[in-house]
Order: structure tokens, then C-alpha cells, then sequence
């Protein structure tokens, strides 16, 4: 099976699709793309047809005629718009793609610092911003949904890097500050009234032997209950030890914590992972699943964390400490990215079932750096 997708990539290549071509008959879309957008960190997304095993590797530039740009940092669906954050040359653009086809339909420049992009309403996108110096507090910054221009400016912590929207009406913002001017808070915005009404400390009474305090928190997700989960990568010790890293699981409504520390668990030096999309869940909602020195799925409702003889997958893969994940919510299928060397334009996704497997060493070759999967429709 290695050789079918490299084959499929030189077949959909072969069409050669181009900007000039306005309906994209050449891409057998029936009308519109579904499958999975990758997102490489390298400048690039990746379209796959998981139904026919089929692969764009630069969707964007064979439809639009031009490239993204050097580095992708994020990208949010909601409904039948896309939102990717991009960098080039020092100057980040927010760049509006339709998914049906994906054309640009506009773009949003004018930003520097710029660490994430989430679309909540119809009406506003919010965009997390950082500032040139750690030491100072970040930004959320409401952006009109159709005039793209800024409303609003919303005070967060040090150095946002995360964000999460709750159906309804919250956006999650966790500031991971630095190793020097630390932060490790999660605020938690109203988005109907643009403020912040609470501060989440990742902190809480557990053994003497195992330090209760989370920080550097780089990923959320959100349960069937509507709890968030956050991935602490921690913070180097005096010694060079990764410590106060570990899970975090925030209550809905009271927003009462509980964290499991993976110092002494996983593995000696805390934490050993990308952190940022490197945490998801199942497409049911009851649990998650997590890379620390490989990956460990965890229920929702557990006390603690798995042991490091409990790892997901199998065979090969046990200890392969993949650069993010994702699951299919439609099929549960497993999307593993994995860098090669360091990071190449040979990169790969890993596919397993919805159990976990994948006998026949399944895997696609993608741009550089894979970091994240969106779903579509």
C-alpha cells in the first residue's frame, strides 16, 4: 500500500488544475472538495480524498495561482469558511479560503505577531496576538467577519498561543508565557460581551512527591461534556528537566481543575512531544488521546493517567512520538504527522483505523511539517 498514494499524487498533479479554470472541472470534486486539508507548517496544504485515495499536494497554489506563503501557523474552519493564518517575510496575512473549491475569497494583513485564529460566529474571527516582548501581556483581537477590519481588543496573559471556542458562547485562551516571564493561565472570554470573566489557574492540591502546578499550556480540546482538556508542555528546570507538565481538565461550568501531572509518569524528563496539536479527541467526546514519548489514550471520566506500558498503537508505532494528531470525526480514523529528519518535503501522515491499527503500514507523503488536519465538510 506504501506506493498507491505517491501514485495517486502524480495522477492528480497530472491534471493540472490552475487558477484560469474556474469551475476546477479537472479536480473530480462532485462539485465540491471533501475529504481532509493538512496543514504544513512548511508553506503548504495538502488536499486528500480519503474516499478515493487521492492527493493534492498544494491545493492552495493549483487553485489560486500563487502560494501561501513561508510558514502556516493555524487554520479554522466554520462552516464554508476557512481562516489560515500565514508568515512571510516577517508580515503575517489571515488568508480567507471558501472549502467548497478552495479560492481565496480575501485576506486579512497587517500583523506581526499574530499566534492563532479562530472563527466563533458568523460575525467575528478572533485572532490571539503576542507581543515583542513576553514580559507584556497578549491580545485577542475581534475581527468583523465581513469587512475583516478590527472592532475590538481584548486583554489576555502572556503570550496566548491557544485557543479554543465552546459551542455557545466561550472562547478558551491558554497563555503560555516563556521560560523566563511565565504565565500558565487559561482565560476564559464571553463572546457575546467581549470580556474576560475568569482566570483558570492550572494548579491543585495533589501528592507532596508530584508538583501540582501545570505550566506552558499549548493545546485544548473540548469533551462530550463540555470540559476542556489542556496539554501542559511544562518548563525546564535548573537542571535542564522538563517538570510541570502534564493534563489539565477544566469543569464547564464552575471551571474547577484537575491535573495529572506527568512528572514521574510517562517518562523521567516530563514531557517529550511538539505540545501543540499533539492532543485530541475521539470522535464520540469520551476520550483523548495525547503524544508524550508516544501515545496514550485516556477516558474522560479516569483518575489518572494511563501507565507507560498502556501506549495506543501497536507493533512499530509503540513509541514513535508523532508531531500531531488528529481524529476523523465521521470515520475515527487516526491522523498521525510525522517529520522526517527533522522535517522535509517528504513528510508523512500515518492513517489508522478506528481501532488503532494500520497493518498495512498506511501512510501518505505530505509537505514539511504536517501540524494539523481540518475536516471537510
Amino acid at each position: 500500500m506504501k506506493g498507491l498514494y505517491q501514485i495517486a499524487v502524480i495522477l492528480i498533479v497530472a491534471l493540472s488544475i490552475t487558477s484560469c479554470n474556474s469551475d476546477y472541472s479537472g479536480l473530480d470534486t462532485d462539485k465540491s472538495l471533501k475529504g481532509v486539508f493538512i496543514m504544513n507548517q512548511g508553506g503548504t496544504v495538502c488536499y486528500y480524498n480519503d474516499g478515493k485515495d487521492t492527493l493534492a499536494l498544494d491545493i492552495y497554489k493549483d487553485v489560486n495561482g500563487s502560494s501561501l506563503g513561508d510558514e502556516l501557523i493555524a487554520f479554522s474552519m466554520r462552516k464554508d469558511t476557512g481562516y489560515i493564518l500565514t508568515e512571510a517575510n516577517g508580515q503575517q496575512v489571515i488568508e480567507v479560503i471558501d472549502p467548497k473549491d478552495f479560492k481565496s475569497t480575501g485576506s486579512i494583513a497587517g500583523y506581526t505577531n499574530l499566534t492563532d485564529v479562530t472563527a466563533v460566529s458568523d460575525r467575528f474571527i478572533y485572532a490571539s496576538q503576542g507581543t515583542e516582548t513576553d514580559a507584556n501581556s497578549g491580545e485577542v483581537i475581534v475581527l468583523d467577519a465581513t469587512t475583516h477590519s478590527s472592532v475590538a481588543t481584548i486583554d489576555v496573559g502572556k503570550y496566548p498561543t491557544r485557543m479554543l471556542y465552546a459551542q455557545g458562547k466561550k472562547v478558551y485562551v491558554a497563555n503560555s508565557g516563556s521560560q523566563d516571564n511565565q504565565d500558565s493561565t487559561i482565560m476564559v472570554i464571553d463572546i457575546t460581551k467581549q470580556v474576560v470573566t475568569d482566570t483558570v489557574y492550572l494548579e491543585q492540591e495533589v501528592d507532596e512527591l508530584i508538583g501540582g502546578k501545570l505550566k506552558t499550556p499549548v493545546e485544548m480540546v473540548i469533551d462530550i461534556n463540555n470540559d476542556i482538556w489542556v496539554l501542559c508542555k511544562g518548563v525546564q528546570n535548573e537542571s535542564g528537566k522538563v517538570v510541570n507538565a502534564g493534563l489539565a481538565k477544566v469543569s464547564y461550568g464552575s471551571h474547577a481543575v484537575t491535573v495529572f501531572p506527568f512528572d514521574g509518569k510517562e517518562v523521567e524528563d516530563g514531557y517529550i512531544g511538539n505540545g501543540r496539536n499533539c492532543l485530541a479527541r475521539s470522535s464520540s467526546g469520551v476520550y483523548i488521546f495525547y503524544i508524550n514519548n508516544g501515545t496514550y489514550q485516556m477516558s474522560i471520566g479516569a483518575s489518572e493517567l494511563p501507565s507507560t506500558d498502556e501506549k495506543f498503537f501497536e507493533g512499530d508505532y509503540t513509541d514513535i512520538v508523532f508531531d500531531a494528531i488528529k481524529i476523523n470525526p465521521k470515520t475515527g480514523e487516526y491522523y498521525c504527522a510525522l517529520d522526517i529528519d527533522g522535517g522535509s518535503a517528504n513528510d508523512k501522515v500515518y492513517i489508522f483505523d478506528r481501532y488503532g491499527l494500520n497493518k498495512d503500514d498506511e501512510y501518505i507523503v505530505v509537505g514539511e511539517m504536517p501540524r494539523d488536519f481540518v475536516f471537510y465538510p
